[in-house]
C-alpha cells in the first residue's frame, strides 16, 4: 500500500503561529506545534511585532513538526496559510525585506485616521460596497504612515498583512485575502474585486496593495523555501487564508448550517449566508464562501482575550498558569448574576472621552463588591455580548450549532454560558482548539483532512441556565442605556433566509 499524502497548515495567529501536519484519507493528527509572538503593547493602544521574530516562528514550528513526523515529512503534498486578517508591514515589493515593524490588527493608530476617509467618502459608499458602515483600519494607517513615515509610502515598496509577508517568503508571489483586502479598506465585497477609490482618497496607488487571490488557487514553493523545510521544491502553496475562514472550513460539516465562534485574541462568530440572503451590521465582513457560491459572515466582537488577560492579571494572583486555576475556582458553580455588569469593550476608543482610549464599563459596583464579582462579570459580559450580536441569527434559526474554537473554548464557565444563552442550539468544541485554524486551511488539498473532530458540550444546570438569561437581559439593558447610541458593533439584523 503506498503511504497517504500530509498537508500541511500554518495559523500565523495574533500571539502564536501554530501548525499541524495532517494525514490525507483519514484526516489524522500526525505533528502540532505553536510558538508565542511577543507583542510590544504601549499606553494608547499601539501594538507592534517584530518580522523577523514571525519568520523564526514560522521556522522554529516547521522544524518541530518535521522531527515529529519522522519519515511521514517526505510525503507532504501540500501547504496552506492562514493568518490574523488587518495586521501590516510595509516591505520591499522584490525582495520581501521587511522595512517596518509588524502592526497587527488591533493597533490602535489607525484609529485617529479613520474617520477623516471614512467622512470623505461617505457611510453610503461603504454600505454599498463593503457591506458594513465603514472602511478598514489600513486605510487610517496609510494616512498615518504618510504623516510619520512617508518614505516607506513608495511604489518600490508594498503593504502587506502578515499572511502576505509570510506566502512571499514560501512562494516569492504576492497576494491577498479578501478578508484582508476589506481590512484595508480596498475590497468591494458585493463585486469580490479591489476599488480603487479608498486608494485614491489616502494619496497612495492601487499597487501599493497585493493583487487578490482567486478562489483556492495555489503556488509553487520555491527552491529556497523548499530547501530550508525539506520539502520538495514546487510543492503546492494555497493561501494565504483569513484565520476566520480557515477556523470556519475546520467546522464546515460538522452540521448543515454551524456558527463557528473563534474565543481568542478576538471574539469572532462566522457563518455562512446564501448568495440572494439580505441581512445588515455595521461591523461586519463579508467574503466569499469558502465552501460554496455564497457569502461567509465575519463578525467581530468589541471584545476577546486581550480582555479576559486583563481581567486575570487584575483580579486573580499569580503567573497565568495560576491566574487561570484561580480564576477557574472563583467561576466555579458560580450564577452569572449578582447585580454588577461588565461592558468589555476594553480595546476601543472611549465614546466619552476625546482622546482617551479604552470603552470598557463596570456598572452595579459597591463596597462588598469582591475581586471575584468583577472577574464574573467581566467573563459573563464577554459571553452576553456576543449573544448580543447574534441574538437574531440565532432566534431566526439562521444557524443550527455552535462550533466553539480558540483558548477561551478550554474554559467551563464559558461554554456553559454559550450553551445557555442558544439553548436549545447544540454547541460542540474542537477536541484540538489549538490546530482548528492550520487544520481548517488544508481543507482544500482534503476535505477530510480539513475538518476537525469536536465533541458535545453538555447542558448547563436549570438554575445557571435561568440566571445567564435573566441576567442577559439586565446586561442589555445597561448596554442600552450607556451605548445605545454609540453606532457601532450593532446586532446582525436579518431582512430574509
Amino acid at each position: 500500500m503506498s503511504a497517504r499524502e500530509a498537508y500541511l497548515g500554518i495559523d500565523l495567529g495574533t500571539t502564536a503561529v501554530k501548525a499541524a501536519l495532517v494525514e490525507g484519507e483519514t484526516g489524522c493528527l500526525i505533528a502540532g506545534a505553536g510558538r508565542r509572538i511577543s507583542t510590544t503593547v504601549h499606553a494608547h493602544g499601539e501594538r507592534e511585532q517584530r518580522p523577523g521574530e514571525i519568520l523564526g516562528a514560522v521556522g522554529s514550528v516547521i522544524a518541530e513538526l518535521r522531527k515529529q513526523a519522522g519519515g511521514k515529512w517526505r510525503n507532504v503534498a501540500g501547504v496552506s496559510l492562514a493568518s490574523q486578517g488587518g495586521s501590516a508591514v510595509i516591505a520591499r515589493r522584490e525582495t520581501g525585506e521587511a522595512l517596518t515593524e509588524m502592526w497587527p490588527w488591533n493597533d490602535a493608530r489607525p484609529f485617529a485616521y479613520m474617520h477623516k476617509v471614512e467622512k470623505k467618502l461617505g457611510r453610503a459608499f461603504w454600505r454599498r460596497h463593503t457591506m458594513r458602515d465603514d472602511g478598514g483600519a489600513g486605510l487610517g494607517r496609510m494616512l498615518w504612515l504618510r504623516q510619520t513615515r512617508p518614505e516607506v509610502v513608495t511604489t518600490r515598496n508594498i503593504y502587506a498583512g502578515a499572511g502576505e509577508f509570510v506566502f512571499y517568503q514560501l512562494t516569492g508571489v504576492w497576494r491577498q485575502d479578501a478578508g484582508s483586502a476589506l481590512q484595508v479598506g480596498c475590497y468591494d465585497a458585493r463585486k469580490r474585486t479591489l476599488m480603487r477609490e479608498p486608494l485614491d482618497a489616502v494619496g497612495v496607488p492601487e499597487t501599493f496593495v497585493a493583487a487578490m487571490r482567486e478562489g483556492h488557487e495555489t503556488a509553487p514553493m520555491t527552491r529556497e523555501a523548499a530547501k530550508r523545510f525539506g520539502l520538495a521544491e514546487g510543492t503546492p502553496v494555497a493561501g494565504p487564508y483569513m484565520d476566520h475562514e480557515a477556523g470556519f472550513m475546520a467546522a464546515a460539516g460538522i452540521s448543515p448550517r454551524p456558527l463557528q465562534c473563534s474565543l481568542g485574541t478576538a471574539w469572532v462568530g462566522n457563518f455562512l449566508m446564501k448568495r440572494s440572503a439580505k441581512w445588515s451590521n455595521p461591523f461586519q465582513l463579508v467574503i466569499p464562501s469558502p465552501i460554496d457560491d455564497g457569502w461567509q459572515v465575519v463578525q467581530p466582537m468589541l471584545t476577546g482575550n486581550v480582555t479576559w488577560e486583563w481581567g486575570l492579571a487584575a483580579f486573580v494572583h499569580g503567573d497565568r498558569k495560576k491566574a487561570l486555576a484561580g480564576a477557574a475556582r472563583m467561576l466555579d458553580e458560580a450564577t452569572p448574576g449578582g447585580g454588577v455588569v461588565c461592558v468589555p469593550w476594553l480595546g476601543r476608543p472611549n465614546p466619552f472621552c476625546e482622546g482617551a482610549f479604552g470603552a470598557g464599563a463596570f456598572v452595579g459596583v459597591n463596597p462588598a463588591t469582591t475581586h471575584a464579582d468583577m472577574l464574573k462579570a467581566l467573563a459573563a459580559g464577554m459571553a452576553f455580548e456576543f449573544y448580543r450580536v447574534f441574538e437574531e441569527v440565532h432566534r431566526k434559526r439562521i444557524v443550527d450549532s455552535l462550533v466553539l474554537g480558540g483558548g477561551a473554548a478550554g474554559a467551563e464557565f464559558f461554554r456553559k454560558m454559550f450553551a445557555a444563552l442558544f439553548a436549545p442550539v447544540p454547541v460542540y468544541v474542537f477536541e484540538d482548539h489549538e490546530y482548528a485554524g492550520a487544520r481548517g486551511a488544508v481543507r482544500p488539498f482534503d476535505a477530510k483532512a480539513g475538518k476537525a473532530a469536536v465533541r458535545a458540550v453538555g447542558r448547563p444546570g436549570v438554575r445557571f441556565a435561568a440566571e445567564a438569561l435573566r441576567a442577559y437581559e439586565d446586561y442589555r439593558r445597561v448596554f442600552e442605556r450607556l451605548y445605545g447610541d454609540v453606532g457601532c458593533a450593532g446586532p446582525a439584523r436579518v431582512e430574509a433566509r
